[in-house]
């Protein structure tokens, strides 16, 4: 119900599993390769770190095949409130959630609600619930930009607002097979709150101010390395753009940049 579900949105009840461990782990989740035509990966977030607060990180509708967010809930009876951003409000209804975007669902123990777009982006969408949930954000397969071949699978664990920051340096990744070049990437900052006012050092060539919360700005292809300060939290989602680009073999993929605030000195990492 999960892998190759287009639309419309729906809840999967028993739709994730849960994992107990005697010590700490990092945990990495994979789709199949062949679920979704290609494949991405997501770093899954401990229970202790959940928060019942989201702003979602996805990619608009691209060929009838649409971007998504999902959220998993931890505990029975979690009553998730949605907030559709300006791009969000046209949904393929389904689950408890309207065409517009709005809804509230109650969802018990590792019960996945999913939340599918229809001509439109659902990145900006604010989540609420009143229990501890998780939250991805991504697309089922899209170019990057959408006149990019070749469509990649995307999708990622959203940071809480909690854990967001005012500042982030962000940098592409590097080409393949020539890893001395930097790949091409797109780049989102999205306001958690209204009234948000960027700046970017070096500057980039976009709208500096974000009217309200889940309004977003997106730096198309660059390479170009820069850090991001706002006088509110905001979060900042990467995608590496299509080999199609010319900028190395590898197609979309997409990831959420972490504020310097949580760096840490060692890391363990697949």
């Amino acid at each position: 119900e999960l892998t190759k579900n287009n639309g419309p949105s729906a809840v999967t009840v028993d739709g994730a599993y849960r994992l107990r461990t005697t010590g700490p782990v990092t945990v990495y989740q994979y789709n199949p390769l062949k679920a979704t035509t290609t494949n991405d990966a997501s770093l899954l977030l401990p229970v202790n770190t959940w928060t019942g607060n989201y702003l979602v990180a996805a990619r608009t509708e691209w060929g009838g095949i649409p971007g998504f967010y999902a959220v998993t809930a931890r505990q029975d009876n979690t009553t998730v409130t949605l907030k559709p951003s300006a791009t969000g409000k046209v949904i393929k209804a389904g689950g408890g959630v309207a065409a517009d975007g709005t809804g509230v669902v109650v969802l018990n123990e590792s019960d996945v609600l999913q939340v599918m777009s229809a001509s439109n982006d659902v990145t900006g969408t604010i989540i609420a619930a009143d229990k501890p949930v998780q939250v991805f954000g991504g697309h089922e397969c899209t170019d990057v930009p959408l006149n990019v071949a070749a469509c990649d699978h995307l999708e990622e664990s959203m940071f809480p607002i909690e854990t967001l920051a005012k500042e982030y340096v962000v940098v592409p990744p590097v080409q393949i097979p020539n890893d001395q070049a930097d790949k091409g990437q797109v780049v989102r900052v999205i306001a958690s709150e209204a009234g948000t006012t960027l700046t970017f050092n070096p500057d980039q060539p976009v709208n500096k101010f974000l009217a309200n919360a889940g309004d977003f700005v997106e730096i198309t292809t660059t390479t170009a390395k820069f850090v991001v300060t706002a006088d509110k939290k905001i979060l900042v989602s990467q995608y590496m753009v299509g080999q199609g680009a010319n900028l190395g073999t590898s197609d979309p993929a997409m990831l959420i940049a972490v504020n310097p605030q949580q760096w840490r000195k060692s890391y363990l990492f697949h």
